[in-house]
């Protein structure tokens, strides 16, 4: 390779990833006003989060507070926490009664991503 294409190649490598890393402004229809993971677009939600947890401590879900008052308010019914639970696969599901005491523990305790979404 010609040295004097080095600088160029490694130059198109650096935008590319920065193009990849940054969400698109143009055309309007993709613009994304805020998505903080835009950038782990192609992994799985479950990969995603795993990697956010692991290099930040952060997690893509709320609060357990959060959950807790939707069940209160009425926005989560037992009919919706029965089809997650389904869909969750195979595991002994825990009860309805064992989730509301997990959630009434504290923000502590939080749902695991990959178990929602593998």
């Amino acid at each position: 390779m010609n040295p004097s294409q080095v600088v160029p190649n490694e130059l198109q490598a650096a935008v590319t990833a920065a193009c990849e890393a940054i969400a698109p402004i143009w055309p309007l229809d993709q613009f994304i006003a805020v998505n903080p993971w835009w950038g782990m677009r192609e992994q799985s939600v479950a990969a995603a989060a795993d990697q956010l947890q692991r290099r930040g401590g952060i997690s893509m879900l709320m609060p357990a507070s959060f959950y807790l008052s939707a069940w209160e308010g009425g926005r989560i019914r037992p009919e919706d926490v029965q089809d997650v639970l389904q869909a969750v696969g195979p595991e002994p599901a825990p009860s309805l009664e064992d989730l509301l005491k997990r959630l009434r523990a504290g923000d502590s305790v939080q749902p695991r991503v990959a178990a929602l979404f593998s």
